[in-house]
């Protein structure tokens, strides 16, 4: 008997900008895989959409999968557009004592509300289009407002917060983080959280990854961008950086100009970075007097945690409480956490941490420099 494995290849395709910034396009493309002769069939091609768990359905007459929370169907003898299942889920069931199914349903909820309320809106236009799609816009971003405020901010981490990045209308997503900024942030928050909690997870990658572009996009022209690439990372100068600390002093970068700094990005929500901070104080307490500084940055959601982490720490910490979707990210191409820089006494990055073999051998030989 003939048998047959889906496969889901994810295409990532680099696209360089005249203004050098990268932008990643994701395409997914559906296959069958014929386990007996090896032969592959492409099925369908869904650019710039990313498709997870393809399956087949029982009866062997559907091919389903999962896309931005939802599940849609395709025939594989006849591979049109896919057809959103109505799995009435988040409406009709509940896993008892679980608070997230609440709130998922409190969301299905509020997007069913404003669906009808704005439907009744067009119903009833009236000769002024005008006043009826401001009144439309102004729905739209009070209803985005509470989400943030009450779904995402209040519990980025939470899977009612992932859902709620994916609430629609008219079919359309609400949230666009490839264009409006205030969208990015709200990506940004649950990708910050979700990739501490669920780091090598699916779905918390490709947030975090669409959180990073997305703040890049959106991002206004202010200031020419530096990106700081490991392979051409070599007396550069820097871009100033300046944040406040614990006690809400303002601290900058280049006034440690005659130190050696080790700028240090980092999150302390992370688990693993307590044991990483032990390390950096073996570094600090045995070269501080030698001209060594640690200039950390913490994009920490919760201040108070912050405060009270770095509360313990002999170095400079600050916070950029825009989190991933500060400029700070931008201009040093943070898109992982840890990550560090060495700046030498004359105030340049010489050293990003891809090109580090010993950290304290590099700390040593830049001390030496005079």
């Amino acid at each position: 008997m003939k048998k047959a494995l889906l496969t889901l290849v994810a295409v990532l395709c680099a696209i360089c900008c005249a203004d050098a910034q990268q932008r990643t396009k994701t395409t997914s493309v559906l296959e069958i895989y014929d386990v007996t002769t090896g032969t592959r069939t492409v099925l369908k091609e869904f650019p710039n959409l990313l498709i997870e768990a393809p399956n087949w359905t029982m009866d062997g007459k559907w091919l389903i999968f999962n896309s931005r929370g939802r599940l849609y169907r395709i025939s594989p003898t006849n591979p049109g557009e896919p057809e959103l299942i109505n799995t009435d889920f988040a409406g009709n069931c509940k896993i008892e004592g679980s608070e997230q199914s609440n709130r998922i349903k409190e969301l299905v909820a509020l997007e069913d509300a404003l669906q009808k309320q704005v439907n009744m809106l067009i119903k009833n236009t009236s000769p002024a289009i005008g006043e009826t799609r401001e009144t439309i816009y102004k729905l739209i971003n009070e209803f985005k407002q509470n989400i943030c405020k009450e779904y995402i901010a209040a519990a980025p981490h939470t899977s009612s917060a992932y859902y709620a990045l994916y609430l629609r209308l008219n079919g359309a997503p609400l949230f666009d983080p490839m264009h409006n900024r205030f969208d990015s942030r709200c990506f940004s928050a649950v990708a910050t959280s979700l990739s501490h909690s669920h780091p090598h997870a699916t779905r918390a990658i490709h947030l975090y990854n669409t959180a990073i572009k997305g703040m890049r996009m959106t991002q206004p022209a202010k200031r020419d961008t530096l990106y700081l690439e490991p392979t051409n990372t070599a007396s550069t100068g820097l871009f100033d950086i300046k944040l406040p600390d614990i006690d809400g002093d303002s601290i900058s970068l280049t006034s440690l100009k005659g130190k050696v700094v080790l700028l240090d990005f980092t999150v302390y929500g992370d688990a693993k970075i307590s044991a990483r901070n032990l390390e950096l104080r073996e570094l600090y307490d045995k070269y501080k007097e030698k001209g060594f500084e640690i200039f950390q940055i913490s994009f920490d959601g919760n201040e108070h945690f912050w405060k009270t982490s770095a509360a313990n720490l002999p170095w400079l910490c600050v916070r950029d409480g825009e989190g991933f979707a500060s400029y700070t990210t931008t201009l040093y191409r943070v898109s992982r956490i840890p990550t560090y820089f060495l700046i030498n006494r004359a105030n340049e990055v010489v050293l990003r941490d891809e090109q580090v073999a010993n950290l304290e051998e590099s700390i040593k030989n830049l001390i030496k420099e005079k």
